[in-house]
């Protein structure tokens, strides 16, 4: 089962087809640039991500298997929980890895 973080950037890849660059991905899903890479090293070696290289950058992108994988979370669960998660981050101050996930 995928952990926060790694559905994190699944989410932030659904809705960004053409790809991101770590730093998107970082920026967009509100994590750090070393939280990021980490988790997209996992999920690329999970076969659910893969990237094509532009210049200098590489563009993240979801594969197939990763897009089929990822159509069952409902886009309004998905919102509230990210609703709550911002509201929560601005209320205790903590940012990237401090908020920890149910996994622990």
């Amino acid at each position: 089962m995928p952990s926060y973080y790694e559905k994190r950037i699944l989410r932030v890849l659904e809705q960004h087809k053409d790809g991101l660059t770590t730093v998107n991905v970082a920026q967009k899903a509100d994590i750090s640039k070393t939280t990021a890479l980490k988790y997209l090293a996992l999920l690329r070696e999970a076969g659910k991500i893969d990237f094509i290289e532009v210049g200098p950058s590489k563009l993240w992108r979801l594969t197939e298997p990763g897009k089929a994988k990822y159509k069952h979370v409902a886009p309004s669960r998905t919102r509230k929980i990210e609703s709550v998660l911002k509201e929560f981050k601005q209320s205790t101050g903590l940012e990237g890895s401090a908020v920890v996930d149910n996994e622990g």
